[in-house]
């Protein structure tokens, strides 16, 4: 549920004030513009947890020129307008919203596996995989990003050729490790809760699934079978069902 989505065209600089937030803050006094590019994981990620918890937002979705935060610093999306404090970088924004939205704060063991595993981690190194693969690629513009079987064939084509290879990757993540591996890591988190948070969806299970809960729901391949191989199936399908019942008809 949106306050009004915004695209494209260039935008003057917004009022902003010094952080940090007031931390007595409630979920019903948030104002939050949030500034994201079309099928970006960690966008979808932050606009899922509001969307998950009913947070109603101003939607900015940038174009390639990314003229709607030249008045920025940081030239990457996500950013948020939170209560006009300035915000960049996906876990600081989820960290900094998750509290307010969830009414608890995030653990530090939370925060580490959030940060480490699904937004540097599993998001990145999934890229790798998916955006290279003609038949994920394919999928993914079609359905993950809702964008029609024409895009869709357009993303086909073009997949092969993009830059985010491993090779690519690799030069500015000399560390990085593999989709498989931080799938397997998370599962070891998981062990044999129901969630990463036990008996109910906590702050990872819904940053899991804003980033990648689309690639399962829709079946694309390469992603579908490492979650196989990683254990983690059954996990899925009870987040999937969680979110549905949850969300109804809004469920990504």
């Amino acid at each position: 549920k949106k306050k009004s989505s915004v695209m494209g065209g260039s935008a003057s600089k917004p009022e902003i004030v010094d952080g940090p937030l007031p931390a007595s803050i409630t979920k019903e006094e948030l104002d939050v513009t949030l500034y994201v590019f079309p099928g970006s994981m960690p966008c979808k990620k932050i606009s899922f947890l509001l969307d998950y918890y009913d947070v109603k937002y101003t939607l900015v979705q940038c174009g390639l020129s990314k003229a709607e935060i030249e008045w920025s610093d940081y030239k990457f999306v996500p950013q948020a307008i939170i209560n006009k404090v300035h915000i960049c970088d996906s876990p600081v924004i989820y960290s900094t919203l998750y509290p307010i939205v969830a009414g608890r704060q995030m653990t530090d063991a939370e925060m580490k596996l959030e940060k480490e595993e699904v937004a540097y981690g599993l998001q990145p190194s999934g890229e790798v995989v998916l955006f290279t693969n003609r038949d994920d690629m394919k999928v993914t513009v079609d359905k993950v990003m809702g964008m029609g079987p024409f895009m869709g064939a357009v993303g086909w084509l073009v997949a092969p050729i993009l830059p985010m290879t491993e090779e690519n990757m690799r030069k500015n993540n000399p560390d990085m490790k593999t989709a498989p591996e931080h799938l397997a890591n998370l599962k070891s988190a998981l062990g044999t809760k129901d969630f990463f948070s036990g008996a109910q969806p906590g702050p990872v299970d819904l940053a899991l699934y804003g980033t990648y809960g689309g690639y399962y729901k829709h079946q694309v391949p390469t992603y579908v079978k490492m979650v196989e191989t990683a254990g983690l199936t059954e996990y899925y399908e009870r987040m999937q069902k969680h979110v549905a019942e949850k969300m109804g008809d809004k469920a990504p």
